[in-house]
């Protein structure tokens, strides 16, 4: 178990962030749990899930011990900061990478970027928050909500926990036996967020009062209040408003509402917990934000532009779209699609769990086409091959994948059949799928064009996958693997590559081209011997075509 502690108070601080460190104490005396904590470098309260758009992050680091299982006056001290890591002092402290950004910048980092340990994060763990976040008015402007949610739109399943303090009195033992409850807490609860993939988040209150018990203190599912107040800045003259957030009103209107709600089982004493399933079109607007260059060309350009479920297969999920709201109504039938799996319960189609993470690729709107298959789309699948680290062999052997009806150009958007070529689509039909070099009406030359772009790109691809993006690369010294590589033909006769799939499905050449399959794994049979053997890696068939080596580059193509 690998959890991601965050907060929005920043580093443990008397004052400031008093509660963090019992919580991180107790998972680690009472847990074999795994933590990459991941905080603001400051206080950060009340911003929500926003994001320094622009701004370069920077990290510091600073170390402590487990320092809570007595009282004394150094449970919140720690050595730093430091611009980098301490290597001397991971090895007996515990790491906190500090971020001069937001909660919800924390949590992006700690999923991505920054980590004490190599398994991936799962669970994230935000807070244990100084103050309550309970009722719209506090849940909706926390930074601790807000980097859970933040998480969620990662993918990652989140924690949100908070206390609610009535005194800024700290008891040290009140303090120890909250961390235990919020632990004993977390543990279940991420036992229901890996079995219910409706609930994405919770909310959690633990109220800081003499009566707290891990034993005998009442959890309770309660919906959050409703509630709302007036401005929460005051005039100060000459155009100026200082912050005047009523809390007292905020208090006095929830001690006499007596609906079922997080606020009233915190006035009772009792711990609240509130299930958020988060709404992924909500967020379209933030992650445009993100992806400024393609807002601004839905915005401005006529394009039109494919949409994929990065988790999704088969091609499940995919659509076509011109502009923002047409984006948006994707969104929002995935939403309506899912619901209504889970009503009917059915266990094919789209996950939640795969809605999380999308490609968006400009669509090719002028496709190859031959007359001679009725002017329907193709793609090409081409089989590469990796030996070691790392030679790249390109099979040329290719297939040709076509679409089920004739390509109309982009007039309608809806009916995929004539856009999609993946033949899991076709399914109870006979999808058609040709030998690359067996293709009628295209002539030799134009077929040796476009498999030398195939082989250029191939290497031009594993050349970038193996020096810009080497770690999350790392070929093995004695490995062989299969990749299915898709290319999409211009009407141009250009080639441009679709995708990589890491597994490919050889299934899609079908029974009748089995041959070729066969022939592709007994060169890839000899090859492995020759490797093994420590012989030239050279293709006696000559069927597969090196395309890349660490110490080889193939030459480009001439358009």
């Amino acid at each position: 178990m690998h959890i991601l502690l965050t907060n929005d108070d920043g580093p443990p601080d008397d004052n400031t962030s008093p509660y963090i460190k019992y919580f991180l104490d107790e998972v680690q005396r009472s847990t074999d749990w795994k933590v990459t904590i991941v905080i603001p470098n400051q206080q950060r309260s009340w911003i929500g899930k926003a994001h320094f758009a622009g701004r370069v992050l920077e990290v510091s680091y600073i170390y402590t011990l487990p320092s809570t299982e007595s009282h004394n006056e150094g449970i919140n001290s720690f050595e730093g900061p430091f611009a980098e890591r301490h290597q001397s002092l991971r090895q007996t402290h515990q790491e906190w990478h500090l971020v001069n950004s937001t909660p919800a910048a924390c949590a992006d980092l700690g999923l991505h970027h920054l980590t004490s340990h190599d398994e991936p994060i799962d669970l994230v763990i935000s807070g244990p928050n100084y103050g309550k976040n309970s009722g719209n008015l506090y849940i909706l402007g926390s930074g601790t909500v807000g980097a859970a949610m933040e998480a969620v739109t990662h993918g990652a399943k989140a924690i949100a926990l908070s206390y609610e303090f009535r005194s800024q009195a700290k008891d040290h033992n009140q303090l120890k036996e909250a961390a235990k409850l919020s632990l004993k807490i977390a543990r279940k609860l991420h036992e229901n967020l890996t079995k219910n993939f409706e609930v994405d988040l919770y909310s959690v209150n633990i109220p800081l009062v003499p009566s707290l018990d891990t034993n005998n203190t009442s959890v309770m599912y309660a919906p959050i209040q409703n509630n709302s107040w007036k401005s929460i800045y005051a005039s100060l003259g000459n155009g100026r408003f200082g912050w005047a957030p009523d809390f007292k009103q905020v208090y006095k209107d929830g001690l006499v509402d007596a609906k079922h709600s997080d606020n009233r089982v915190l006035l009772n004493d009792n711990v609240s917990a509130y299930s958020i399933e988060v709404d992924y079109a909500e967020f379209l607007d933030d992650a445009l934000d993100e992806a400024f260059e393609l807002r601004q060309e839905l915005e401005t350009s006529k394009k039109t532009w494919i949409l994929k479920p990065s988790m999704a297969d088969k091609g499940q999920g995919i659509r076509l779209f011109r502009n923002t709201e047409e984006l948006q109504a994707i969104f929002e039938s995935f939403e309506e699609d899912v619901h209504e799996s889970d009503d009917e319960g059915e266990q094919e189609g789209i996950m939640v769990s795969q809605l999380r993470h999308f490609v968006v690729q400009k669509y090719q709107e002028n496709p190859l086409l031959l007359k001679f298959y009725n002017n329907r789309k193709f793609h090409l699948r081409v089989y590469a091959v990796a030996v070691g680290d790392i030679s790249v062999f390109v099979y040329e052997e290719m297939l040709t994948l076509f679409a089920e009806s004739t390509y109309m150009g982009v007039s309608d958007l809806e009916d995929l059949t004539s856009h999609l070529t993946n033949t899991c689509l076709q399914e109870g039909k006979d999808p058609l799928v040709i030998p690359f070099w067996q293709l009628a009406g295209l002539d030799s030359s134009k077929k040796n064009q476009i498999f030398d772009q195939v082989k250029c790109i191939t290497g031009e691809l594993f050349k970038a996958a193996t020096s810009v993006d080497k770690i999350n690369f790392q070929p093995l010294e004695n490995a062989l693997e299969f990749y299915g590589l898709d290319f999409l033909v211009d009407e141009d006769h250009s080639v441009k590559l679709l995708e990589v799939n890491a597994y490919p499905d050889f299934k899609q050449t079908g029974y009748e081209l089995k041959g070729i399959i066969e022939k592709l794994m007994t060169s890839m049979a000899h090859l492995s011997a020759k490797q093994f053997f420590a012989e030239p890696l050279q293709d006696e068939s000559n069927v597969l075509h090196l395309v890349f080596r660490n110490d080889f580059h193939p030459p480009k193509h001439a358009k």
